[in-house]
């Protein structure tokens, strides 16, 4: 650009002047190259396509770069938080519908380097979903009908892992392999209540189901990735989740409650309440090339 332009001055300052004012020109270009790295991998989803072009940042981003990693500390996680609230309305379909979601997950990633290229850690996580809705169908004659129903799921999970990485190109750019066990807890409960009012008839009807579930799982998996040394305290990371299998045990549980009366106030005319236990197993591989980018922090 100089020898095209050379009244570029700040530019000639950027590249040739002191080593402070250099390191935050290319921070600064860094910043930008990975910004536009993390939009790319977002958006296209073709493995073939991506590859090429973390070849060409790598190379791109390839200056001189060295630490020390023995006995870092290593944090990096993320959180995801989803609120939605809908309605589903047709208007070939009769009833009045509401239906609100919300789901919150974080995870994290607490590592120590025992050697320069070994982490050891633990990934710890936890999601809660929940989905709420409300149906009602004005237009039946002579019925007046609504239902609610209530799903929602809880996850506990522990894992640990060791990650071995392998210089590529430079020391900031390293590629890793890693396996991890990690132990999974869930609960799911589902809770559904329908009320009619016949009004021909002037009796009531409500009924209550729920199921409960219980599940633990167990599982195994190995995956590779890259990690990118921004500079002492900062690394981003991509992970592609190559191979699991595992292991899922659990109990179910089912309660219902049907309750008929010719008057709300009164006791049910017929009340019968149903319980059941059942326990259930699955074993479940998989094998997928899905990938996500995290910023982590080393200290």
């Amino acid at each position: 650009i100089l020898l095209i332009n050379p009244k570029h001055q700040l530019l000639y300052i950027l590249l040739t002047g002191p080593m402070e004012l250099r390191q935050i020109f290319q921070q600064l270009l860094l910043f930008i190259q990975l910004s536009a790295l993390i939009i790319y991998f977002k958006t296209m989803k073709n493995l073939l396509i991506k590859l090429p072009v973390l070849f060409l940042f790598a190379i791109s981003a390839n200056y001189a770069y060295t630490q020390n990693l023995d006995g870092k500390k290593w944090i990096g996680g993320g959180l995801s938080v989803t609120l939605a609230n809908l309605n589903p309305n047709a208007q070939s379909r009769p009833e009045v519908a509401k239906n609100n979601q919300f789901n919150f997950s974080i995870n994290a990633i607490i590592g120590k380097f025992k050697k320069e290229k070994t982490l050891f850690g633990y990934m710890p996580s936890y999601t809660f979903n929940s989905n709420q809705s409300s149906k009602s169908y004005p237009n039946e004659p002579n019925v007046e009908h609504v239902n609610n129903s209530k799903l929602t799921d809880n996850y506990f999970g522990l894992g640990v892992f060791v990650r071995q990485h392998f210089r590529l190109f430079s020391d900031r750019l390293n590629w890793w392999l890693q396996p991890s066990v990690s132990y999974n807890f869930s609960v799911r409960k589902n809770i559904d209540e329908n009320s009619s009012h016949s009004l021909s008839s002037n009796s009531y009807y409500t009924s209550y189901t729920k199921f409960t579930s219980y599940t633990n799982a167990i599982n195994a998996g190995f995956a590779a990735g890259l990690t990118y040394y921004i500079n002492r305290n900062f690394a981003l990371s991509t992970t592609f989740n190559m191979v699991s299998a595992g292991y899922s045990f659990g109990q179910k549980q089912h309660e219902s409650l049907n309750h008929y009366s010719n008057d709300p106030g009164l006791p049910p005319a017929d009340e019968t309440v149903v319980k059941n236990n059942g326990f259930t197993g699955a074993f479940a591989p998989a094998a997928n090339i899905a990938n996500t980018i995290s910023l982590n922090y080393i200290f």
